[in-house]
């Protein structure tokens, strides 16, 4: 429902192509896996309606942002991606961040690294690294989240 744009370089590396929609302040929507900016789509119109630009890039490893020279794929490296992203496109102001799954992964990492990127963040489907790290060898916890050993 937007329109990409693969003139914002989050690194020297990587080019990445986003969704924009909308104008006013910031919303970044960042989505997990395996889904892409598209997943979006149903909260963007309210979220124009109300005021503000909603970008949604594509992550390192979704088409069309360029595939990352480096093969680089960690949560660092993400998180890096997203803080330069936010400081290309709203150099003057905290976003409000959504992120879903590996988005509100790489939220959680984005907020304690870079916190004066972030005006408040909703992040949705993975509790706290505090709480993973509490409940990681719990039997019923690993079986709800087969997928994350598996990957």
């Amino acid at each position: 429902s937007g329109d990409w744009s693969s003139d914002v370089c989050s690194s020297d590396l990587l080019r990445m192509a986003y969704l924009d929609d909308g104008q006013g302040p910031v919303v970044l929507m960042l989505h997990g896996f395996p889904d892409r900016p598209e997943t979006w789509s149903r909260q963007v119109p309210e979220l124009v309606a109300q005021g503000y630009r909603v970008l949604r890039p594509y992550l390192r490893g979704y088409g069309p942002t360029q595939a990352p020279q480096d093969g680089f794929y960690d949560k660092a490296t993400l998180v890096n991606d997203i803080a330069l992203f936010i400081k290309a496109v709203s150099p003057e102001k905290a976003v409000d961040l959504v992120g879903q799954d590996w988005g509100a992964i790489i939220g959680y990492a984005l907020l304690a690294a870079h916190p004066e990127l972030v005006r408040r963040a909703v992040l949705m489907a993975v509790p706290h690294p505090a709480e993973v790290a509490k409940s990681l060898l719990n039997p019923r916890h690993i079986h709800r989240s087969f997928h994350w050993w598996f990957f």
